[in-house]
């Protein structure tokens, strides 16, 4: 089984041709696929110009997205349903009052309408495979099935971008990496977002555990 790997890259350090080059020289699995998600629009077409340079072509089982994408299409709208008894199918960027009081009233309306506000997408994600420490075993055992059909449709994840996770994203992370889905990110600490300590908290927990 191979084990899951942190990349720390500086600017300029070819980070993104890298990553290509790992996804194109990659064994997939029969019948599963692989993704490469990342933050931004621009990182997401600056992986698909370097796959195509070197192979010619994007194959059918390479899936290139946004994570927000990734984490609609493969979590938010084939399970919302099934586990937070809503259906959620659509995604937006609407504008958001500054009162919190108003702005949580905004989005749950959202979700009424089956809508979630991109703001969101990354903690209803979390609450649908993740769940928490009060979970029932029925909750637990749907939770059980999702993570399957992950094994069972997904050879492994490259992550871009990595110094813009947050706590969310990391905990999704950490639990497909411990049901056996290989994931390989990079990340430039100097990069991250101002005031967080996500990314670097996260490599030292990975550097403790080897």
């Amino acid at each position: 089984m191979r084990k899951s790997q942190v990349q720390i890259a500086g600017a300029g350090a070819g980070k993104t041709y890298g990553l290509a080059e790992l996804i194109c020289n990659s064994e997939i699995e029969y019948g599963k696929n692989i993704y490469a998600i990342t933050y931004t629009n621009y990182a997401k077409r600056n992986i698909e110009e370097k796959v195509l340079e070197q192979k010619g072509y994007i194959p059918d089982n390479i899936k290139i997205s946004t994570i927000h994408t990734f984490l609609l299409n493969e979590i938010i709208y084939p399970y919302s349903s099934y586990i937070l008894n809503k259906k959620i199918n659509k995604a937006s960027s609407v504008f958001l009052p500054d009162d919190k009081k108003r702005r949580n009233s905004k989005m749950s309306q959202l979700e009424k309408q089956g809508i979630v506000h991109n703001e969101k997408v990354f903690n209803i994600a979390k609450q649908i495979i993740v769940g928490n420490k009060q979970q029932t075993k029925k909750e637990k055992y749907r939770r059980s099935l999702i993570i399957n059909h992950f094994i069972a449709s997904i050879d492994s994840i490259y992550i871009g971008e990595a110094q813009d996770l947050d706590n969310d994203i990391v905990e999704i992370i950490k639990l497909i990496a411990l049901n056996n889905i290989y994931i390989y990110m990079v990340g430039d600490p100097k990069q991250a977002p101002r005031n967080t300590k996500v990314f670097l908290d996260f490599v030292d927990e990975v550097k403790v555990k080897k």
